[in-house]
């Protein structure tokens, strides 16, 4: 849904902001995440129904996880079929994997904004060449949110385990959104590869952020939101039992999360889905201070 945007106003207003500083801009935001499976897959046929769903959606903000970057430049595909099939005209920021990695898969991670992009930045995640990617957007002239997604690990290293890989780069992503000068609302996506039940979701848990699926449905959340995994086969047998597909926002009062759903579910007619994971869409009432 395009976001509905209003400033308060009035004198009682005015107070509340210290004198003749602009108010608050009070709006609603809808934040997708999906990992698009890279290039395999007969991922043009996944392609129209990603963006089928996309458009139906109508999001605000997405985060795109397995890019094929540097081969297929896959995120202007999904963009040409969100635009023929009358979608928003998505602005959009992209990095591959640290080098080796990136040139080696083509793979990277990137962020589609309905509004404008002011600022870009990205965090070197360590292990398997990931990162964590940022961009603040301009909702309204003055009222920026700050957008950040990744995709975390799946692999040990030579000192830790997988587990241990992605606790500490949890941590890592925490770091670049501390770095984020400005006291912005601060939105997370992401394909964790872990779920709510590991030291990787606490660290984001306890350094602030609200796990929006989780905040709007409570224990439900265990039986509802599982997003993986989506066997890609025609008529398979479906059985997502794992929520590693999230949405994270700054805990307090000036981001609520209204209502979040799994979606990425509309296979084809032969039982074809548009990923091996299914997406996560939060809907936010904000609340964003004047720059």
């Amino acid at each position: 849904m395009r976001a509905v945007l209003a400033v308060l106003t009035g004198c009682a207003a005015l107070a509340a902001c210290g004198g003749d500083d602009p108010a608050p801009l009070e709006t609603h935001l809808d934040v997708v995440t999906i990992n698009l499976r890279h290039d395999v897959d007969e991922w043009e046929r996944r392609f129209d129904l990603i963006a089928d769903e996309i458009v139906r959606l109508d999001p605000d903000l997405v985060g795109l996880q397995e890019i094929e970057i540097t081969e297929v430049d896959q995120t202007s595909a999904l963009r040409s079929r969100i635009a023929e099939r009358g979608g928003a005209d998505y602005e959009f920021y992209e990095e591959l994997k640290i080098w080796p990695y990136g040139a080696l898969t083509g793979e990277g991670v990137g962020i589609l904004s309905r509004f404008p992009i002011a600022e870009t930045g990205l965090k070197d995640l360590i292990d398997g060449g990931r990162v964590a990617v940022w961009a603040r957007v301009e909702v309204e002239e003055g009222y920026q949110v700050d957008m950040f997604n990744t995709h975390l690990e799946t692999e040990a290293s030579t000192e830790m385990t997988a587990d241990e890989v992605r606790t500490a780069q949890a941590g890592l992503v925490l770091d670049l959104m501390a770095s984020a000068e400005g006291e912005h609302p601060q939105i997370l996506t992401g394909d964790m590869n872990t779920t709510d039940e590991t030291e990787a979701y606490d660290v984001y848990v306890s350094g602030g952020l609200s796990d929006s699926f989780r905040a709007v449905h409570g224990d439900e959340t265990d039986t509802i939101g599982a997003t993986s995994p989506i066997v890609l086969m025609e008529g398979a047998e479906q059985d997502p039992h794992n929520r590693i597909d999230f949405i994270f926002a700054s805990d307090g009062e000036s981001v609520t999360a209204t209502d979040s759903v799994v979606c990425f579910q509309n296979h084809d007619q032969a039982g074809f889905y548009p990923s091996d994971h299914l997406g996560v869409m939060t809907s936010f009432d904000l609340v964003i201070p004047h720059d």
